[in-house]
Parts: C-alpha cells; sequence; structure tokens
C-alpha cells in the first residue's frame, strides 16, 4: 500500500457489518508518449525492429528506431533528455548497450530501459537503469 501512495495512487478498504467489503482503489494514469513525443529504441534485431515498429503503431507512439551505436548517437542529439531510450544489451562487435547507458545517463538522460533478455540482476550495479524485455511496451 505504501508503494500505491508514493506512487500517487489511492486505497480505501470499508467494512459493513452485514454486506461484506468495499475495496475503493485509485491508480494514477500513465502518460504514454505518443506521436507527438519520441521513443527511441537501439537494437542490432532486424526482428525487433519490425516487432517494435508494428507495436507503436498500433499503439499511435513515435518510435526512432536505431541499429547501430553510430547512428543511434547521431539521432538522439536534438532530443529532450526525458525521451524514454530502450537499448538492448548485446549490439554485436562486443558492443554492449549498458555502456551506452551509461554514457546517456552521464548526459542527463533520465528514462533508460534495458531492453534485453538479460535477468535484471546483471544490470543491478546500474541503479537508475531500468530493465525490460524485448517486448515493446505497448503491446
Amino acid at each position: 500500500m505504501a508503494t500505491l501512495q508514493r506512487n500517487g495512487g489511492y486505497f480505501a478498504p470499508e467494512n459493513a457489518l452485514g454486506k461484506g467489503t468495499t475495496v475503493l482503489i485509485e491508480l494514477p494514469s500513465v502518460v504514454m508518449h505518443g506521436a507527438d513525443h519520441q521513443v527511441v529504441l537501439l537494437d542490432d534485431d532486424m526482428l525487433v525492429h519490425m516487432n517494435w515498429k508494428l507495436a507503436a503503431k498500433a499503439a499511435g507512439v513515435g518510435l526512432k528506431a536505431y541499429k547501430t551505436p553510430k547512428d543511434f548517437a547521431a539521432g538522439i542529439e536534438t532530443l529532450p533528455k526525458d525521451t524514454p531510450v530502450y537499448i538492448d544489451s548485446d549490439l554485436g562487435s562486443d558492443i554492449k548497450g549498458e555502456d551506452i547507458a551509461k554514457d546517456l545517463h552521464e548526459k542527463g538522460f533520465t528514462d533508460i530501459t534495458m531492453a534485453t533478455g538479460h535477468a535484471p540482476e546483471k544490470f543491478a550495479h546500474l541503479p537508475w537503469l531500468k530493465v525490460a524485455g524485448k517486448e515493446p511496451p505497448w503491446s
């Protein structure tokens, strides 16, 4: 319940003798970044790109997807620091997404997620880094 309240939610159980219990739960709304706000993906897998692009289109989300760290670095220069960024851990050629995530964090980016098949424990040393699976967050 404390987590719910810390995140702007509300929980109120009411007991009525002989009538049972009623529970009121209010959850904070989630702002989904739409086409007017970019979401960025860095992954070297073409199938991941196809899946994310289809899901983004269906959800009305603006997605910029990059296959190489070089293209990614050039593409994010003008984006706001609160832009949601999703990065795969294994980018080929011994390039690690967590190294790119560290660089972004040092540059002031605040919404970075490792979109990977690895367990979250692998990234526990980066407490600011969110960890999710490879599925788009809108599917």
